[in-house]
């Protein structure tokens, strides 16, 4: 089967649940076109790599034939990262966090682009605060047949984050992003302790592997199973790519080292029936 065919179907699907086939209007929270996957990537530490993670997973999964929705639900850095003002120039950017806060409704709302539905936090949004509800509302109504949910500089401790942990036991599947370096994994000891203690099914992902490690003492340290091991990307392929407002995932060189592993994630994290491989 050619690529064009399933990428073809894909959209059909989207485009059929931003239009909506239900009349009702009472309640977003309160529909599901179709089953979609919802995964929850969460750092364990500041700078660990979870929108890294989330981009990479995105853009694999549209070369999959599949539409996946990202979604900034903590700090945003993907409008500039990725240069959505040129991407979108000449069409409108919807602001789904603007348009919650404001009570507005989201549903059939979109903003596709590289195959992919981005929910993004806009030009002065940066510090804009959803409520619980409010994330879930995105959450579930978004279009997209594999939801990718950014939570970055978010962390479970803390009162202001007191919800977090609720949301992430929603998550299909949750990806922990870890910094190796001891100076970050120390202080996210207890942050480790209380994922491991209430989160099952957690896909750990070590960031930045590189022959600089003591693997043994790392592993010592996390104590945790199966965890994949993301090798360290260049760092001038990680510029040369917002330079030119690409995903970096997208640069033959940076795909080549990461695909075996991304590939990994996506097995363990997205259900058979959806993607198969």
């Amino acid at each position: 089967m050619s690529k064009e065919k399933p990428i073809q179907e894909s959209y059909m699907r989207v485009e059929k649940q931003i239009r909506g086939t239900f009349e009702s209007e009472a309640s977003e929270e309160s529909f599901s076109l179709q089953e979609k996957a919802r995964i929850g990537v969460i750092g364990v530490s500041d700078g660990a790599g979870v929108s890294f993670v989330v981009l990479s997973l995105a853009k694999a999964i549209s070369d999959c034939g599949l539409m996946p929705a990202v979604i900034e639900l903590g700090r945003g850095s993907f409008y500039d990262a990725i240069g959505m003002d040129k991407r979108f120039a000449g069409r409108p950017f919807f602001s789904f966090h603007k348009a919650l806060r404001e009570g507005r409704k989201i549903r059939n709302h979109h903003n596709l682009d590289e195959g992919i539905n981005w929910a993004l936090r806009g030009p002065g949004e940066s510090d804009l605060r959803l409520s619980t509800s409010n994330m879930q509302r995105m959450i579930s109504n978004m279009a997209g047949d594999i939801i990718l949910c950014d939570f970055s500089g978010l962390h479970i401790q803390g009162a202001k984050e007191v919800f977090i942990l609720d949301i992430l036991k929603e998550m299909d599947a949750l990806i922990v992003v870890i910094d190796p370096l001891p100076s970050k994994l120390i202080p996210a000891h207890s942050e480790l302790f209380i994922i491991g203690k209430e989160l099952k099914d957690v896909i750990y992902v070590i960031n930045k592997n590189n022959r600089g490690i003591n693997s043994n003492e790392m592993m010592r340290f996390l104590k945790v199973k199966k965890p994949i091991l993301l090798p360290l990307v260049a760092q001038e392929e990680l510029y040369a790519a917002e330079y030119c407002c690409e995903i970096a995932y997208s640069n033959y060189a940076v795909k080549r080292v990461l695909k075996p592993h991304i590939r990994e994630i996506m097995k363990r994290a997205i259900p058979p029936e959806i993607l198969r491989f």
